[in-house]
């Protein structure tokens, strides 16, 4: 999608979501898959760039990412209807290998997630939010 159809999909300005494309596109998270021509001028278009290990792991995420996220999940909640729905919190401890296994397990969700997005305009396309925050805690 370009900057435009994300803008416009999800009611933001212009400004806004591009703000949002160059921080996407600077940590690797999205990748130009081509142009397109729109009133005479040239739109980029972009994609969630599944194969860049900074969008499958992100490490060493600084406090105001975390802000960034929570504050998205909030905006996002607004839109919230009935229909399929996981919310689910836990600060507790597990096994090393079970931690690992099942965090490979969750990586490869957020993958095949991704890979079946589709344009908006798709038939039988719904919008939906995927945000998943996992990782190992310091002790108290």
């Amino acid at each position: 999608m370009s900057q435009g159809e994300v803008a416009k999909t999800l009611g933001l300005s212009n400004a806004a979501i591009s703000y949002h494309f160059n921080m996407l596109k600077s940590a690797g998270w999205l990748k130009e898959t081509g142009t397109k021509s729109v009133r005479g001028g040239t739109a980029h278009l972009f994609t969630y760039n599944n194969s860049s290990p900074s969008s499958r792991k992100s490490r060493n995420m600084s406090p105001s990412s975390w802000q960034v996220v929570g504050s998205e999940l909030i905006r996002r909640a607004k839109h919230f209807r009935k229909g399929v729905q996981l919310l689910a919190d836990a600060d507790i401890h597990i096994d090393a290998k079970t931690w690992h296994k099942l965090a490979k397990e969750m990586e490869d969700v957020v993958i095949r997630i991704h890979e079946a997005a589709t344009p908006a305009t798709s038939k039988n396309a719904i919008r939906v939010n995927l945000t998943v925050a996992m990782f190992e805690m310091r002790e108290k």
